[in-house]
């Protein structure tokens, strides 16, 4: 092993909701300032939150790369993944999967408080929100896993963390590391 060389590990960064996405914005500035530039392509970044601003435009879509092109500007953009609500945001929408599915059993009972109210900044519909939005989550966050796989695990200027020299070569795995304020809606 040479001990010149820095040590990373392939890791996908999320920041969720607003607060996890600023610090996501940091820990991407100091990590930038400090690995070699090839190195950068070893970590994704994501954002998770309920804000809708591929549709909406905006200051931050130059910052941003969206599940429709999720590869593109991939050296430079962290991935952003929204979870906006459904179009019937009803409140028989929200008692029939209270009912009828058992993954929203958290939801408060609609019969006693109604989250529906779009106005009401409710954590409960945000958390409603995501789990509806669960399956595209899902897959883009596949999609960054499986970019990562697609990179050399045998880098020229730093070695990847995990990894053996010689016979019986493990395969590095990938870290996950999740930036959230306890008190955000999305987290």
């Amino acid at each position: 092993i040479d001990d010149d060389k820095p040590v990373i590990s392939k890791a996908i960064v999320i920041g969720a909701g607003d607060a996890g996405i600023k610090s996501l914005f940091s820990a991407k500035r100091l990590m930038e300032k400090r690995i070699h530039p090839q190195a950068r392509s070893y970590i994704r970044w994501v954002a998770v939150n309920s804000n809708d601003i591929e549709s909406t435009g905006g200051e931050y879509n130059d910052r941003y790369r969206f599940p429709a092109d999720q590869f593109s500007r991939e050296e430079r953009n962290i991935l952003y993944l929204s979870f906006p609500g459904t179009a019937d945001m009803s409140k028989d929408f929200i008692r029939a999967k209270y009912k009828t599915d058992p993954c929203f059993d958290w939801l408060p009972d609609p019969e006693i408080y109604d989250i529906s109210d779009s106005d009401d900044p409710v954590r409960a519909l945000q958390r409603f929100n995501f789990f509806l939005n669960e399956d595209n989550i899902r897959r883009s966050l596949i999609k960054e896993r499986d970019r990562l796989d697609q990179l050399s695990d045998e880098p020229h200027y730093f070695r990847l963390s995990g990894t053996k020299e010689g016979i019986g070569r493990k395969k590095p795995r990938i870290a996950v590391f999740i930036i959230a304020s306890p008190a955000c809606i999305t987290g």
